[in-house]
């Protein structure tokens, strides 16, 4: 039987900040895969290709990359949102234990029917194509950006999907990999993060572009608890907590 979620609850869940310790991977994975570390470098790429000679259509393009990039972020964290309170009151209240992808998949199809089902399946794949472009593109980026070095769409295809195939021919539990690569995820962030709000407030190198006051104390804020939430993390993992 589905119950309806708490309201309350979920309104406080959403705007009062508090981890439990046991929550913090999955926490930490929605994080990791919502802002993940490699699309910071495709984003500004993208709006490297839309640049133009004079400064007024640049400053207008990286605003609209602005809410661009607010608008589907947003979405994205409805979207998990969405799911986990979903499955809080499809799963959890009914206490059903969730271990497995697959498990979720014929958990669906009693509680809420074949087309639930079928939009899970659909959804996973759709995220799984999702990530796998951007994590080309991506990857694309740094490589060229970085090392100078330019593959075939071929070979940018297989250096992506390789490393996949042969994890899911090991037999790994795909739920497990699925948490332990959001989460590593997670952990990469800062390493993006900080140079990025260290660069991007430097005037010299950004001239007008450069971030606000607000804007670099705002992200550096930001970056400072992603920080203390992945050490937090890492010594609960590492000492088996």
């Amino acid at each position: 039987m589905i119950t309806c979620p708490a309201r309350v609850a979920v309104a406080q869940g959403a705007f009062v900040p508090s981890i439990d310790p046991t929550s913090l991977p999955i926490a930490m994975g929605m994080l990791g895969a919502t802002v993940m570390p490699h699309n910071l470098y495709l984003h500004s790429s993208v709006v490297l290709t839309r640049r133009r000679p004079d400064a007024e259509s640049n400053h207008r393009t990286v605003r609209r990359s602005i809410i661009a990039s607010a608008i589907a972020l947003n979405l994205a964290w409805l979207v998990n949102s969405a799911i986990v309170v979903t499955a809080a009151g499809a799963f959890g209240a009914a206490g059903i234990p969730i271990e497995s992808i697959e498990a979720a998949h014929d958990t669906l199809t009693p509680l809420l029917g074949t087309a639930a089902a079928a939009a899970f399946a659909i959804a996973l794949l759709a995220a799984g194509l999702s990530s796998s472009t951007t994590a080309t593109l991506a990857g694309q980026v740094i490589i060229e950006g970085f090392l100078g070095i330019r593959f075939g769409l071929f070979i940018r295809r297989l250096i992506t999907v390789v490393p996949a195939i042969i994890v899911i021919a090991a037999g790994v539990d795909a739920f497990t990999i699925l948490i332990v690569s959001q989460v590593a995820l997670s952990v990469q962030l800062p390493f993006a993060i900080i140079p990025l709000v260290w660069l991007t407030s430097r005037r010299e190198l950004m001239g007008s572009f450069s971030n606000r006051r607000r804007t670099t104390v705002a992200a550096a804020t930001c970056g400072a608890v992603i920080v203390v939430l992945n050490v937090w993390l890492l010594g609960g993992l590492i000492g088996g907590g």
